[in-house]
């Protein structure tokens, strides 16, 4: 990455977005547990949400790889934060073991990367402290290779922010389960069933596609650091899209539409077992209120969506491998029975309406950014409220559904270019038009006489 953008680091707002994570991370753990009882399920105070979240070890683990490629240490300091963060990944590994309840020896593999990106941190963190010179570049790559693990473990407070304090001592939930499932059924056969039984039935396979689904978060941690090197190509930055996304998604959704996936639904019937057939779709299941809760749209499909799209400008190598752990993560995502296809369907529109918002605003507001914005999250609120207020209106309207969602999805596809087209041309430089100052004086000669 030797052609990154001079001064990358001094086009990125790292205090506002530093400031902005400070006071929500009031809100997460002082406001709330003031308000809320402490045995809320969402609620789990910050060393714990580290411990439990294996999506933040990805993100630290992204930030370890932006010590690297940003700052191009030393063979021996590289050596000394790979030592360390070694040791840190042992004494983490111990602590889980011996404090979480389902972690095993196995499990732990899924959880690498928080040492290595603490050892990171704190180097980069020393190096500012030590080297005034230095600062420019090292406190906006701290808090770039911060912000996405910090964010991560603010998912397990997003949803109080938005609850009220009697939903809060609700100890269950209602979920569409129901609904979502005879949605899928509407097309002739169930698709997570289908691709489980392609995935989950070989071992390397699926230890692959595991492995894929929750290390998301590293992604979108090279997508970011990505995004920082080349601020000149970026046109809806991804660490602006992945937080509106965290906020909306997991504030509303779980609360709006909460789902448990289809193998939690059926158990050990997921996935060799027959699909059963469902007749009512209006039926609510009673689920545990979980701080993991599925929702409609699917964040995992949203969040590498926005990876995928936020590179649209960056005609090389990454957009192409993107698209490839794009593909991957919706295949995935399917295989563990996490979500059901029209979980990930819906996630294209939503996933338009925080581009829309995310892409900087011009005065006066262009048409291309309000018209996706409406469209896509008008489209996603309208699904929301067909599956939760009129799940009887999918009987025997399978057709009209899905091609409803391919078009949906479709538009929200085609609106996404055209607004990139629109951005693009109304940041073009107008050409400069020489004043009359500069314009030379042409001087015209009479032919003489003869």
């Amino acid at each position: 990455m030797s052609d990154r953008d001079p001064n990358f680091a001094s086009s990125f707002p790292y205090r506002s977005l530093f400031y902005l994570t400070l006071v929500f991370y009031i809100l997460a753990e002082f406001a709330i547990p003031a308000f809320f009882p402490e045995s809320v399920p969402f609620h789990y105070f910050i060393p714990r949400a580290f411990l439990r979240d294996p999506y933040v070890s990805g993100t630290l683990l992204g930030a370890f790889v932006a010590y690297w490629i940003v700052l191009r240490p030393k063979r021996s300091e590289l050596l000394t934060v790979f030592l360390l963060g070694l040791a840190g990944e042992y004494f983490l590994a111990k602590l889980r073991l011996r404090y979480l309840d389902f972690m095993s020896l196995k499990v732990t593999l899924f959880y690498l990367g928080s040492g290595l990106g603490l050892s990171a941190l704190g180097m980069l963190a020393y190096r500012a402290w030590r080297n005034p010179q230095e600062r420019s570049t090292l406190w906006p790559t701290l808090v770039m290779a911060s912000l996405l693990p910090a964010w991560q473990i603010l998912a397990y407070f997003a949803p109080n922010i938005t609850t009220t304090f009697e939903e809060s001592r609700q100890i269950t939930t209602q979920t569409i389960d129901c609904a979502l499932y005879y949605a899928d059924g509407l097309l002739g056969f169930q698709p997570s069933f289908l691709v489980g039984r392609l995935i989950l039935g070989w071992s390397p396979i699926e230890f692959l596609f595991t492995v894929i689904y929750i290390y998301i978060a590293f992604f979108m941690a090279l997508t970011a650091l990505r995004a920082f090197l080349y601020p000149s190509r970026n046109i809806a930055p991804p660490l602006l899209m992945f937080f509106v996304i965290l906020l909306v998604g997991a504030s509303v959704n779980n609360i709006w539409t909460p789902a448990i996936g289809v193998q939690v639904f059926l158990g050990d019937l997921y996935p060799f077992g027959q699909p059963p057939a469902l007749s009512d779709p209006t039926f609510l299941l009673t689920a545990p209120l979980m701080e993991n809760l599925s929702t409609i749209p699917s964040l995992h499909a949203s969040w590498v969506l926005a990876c995928y799209w936020s590179l649209a400008a960056h005609k090389d190598w990454w957009r192409p491998a993107m698209g490839v752990i794009f593909i991957a993560t919706l295949i995935s995502t399917l295989s563990i029975g996490g979500h059901y296809l029209i979980d990930l369907m819906v996630a294209v529109p939503f996933t338009l309406g925080c581009y829309a918002i995310c892409v900087p605003w011009k005065s006066p507001w262009r048409l291309p950014q309000v018209g996706s914005l409406l469209f896509g999250w008008g489209s996603t609120a309208f699904y929301l409220c067909l599956l939760k207020y009129s799940p009887a209106s999918l009987i025997g309207h399978g057709a009209a559904l899905w091609s409803s969602l391919i078009l949906t999805v479709a538009l929200s596809w085609w609106l996404k270019l055209y607004l990139d087209r629109s951005y693009l041309q109304n940041s073009l430089p107008e050409p400069a038009v020489p004043s009359e100052e500069e314009v030379p004086e042409t001087k015209l000669e009479t032919p003489g006489t003869l």
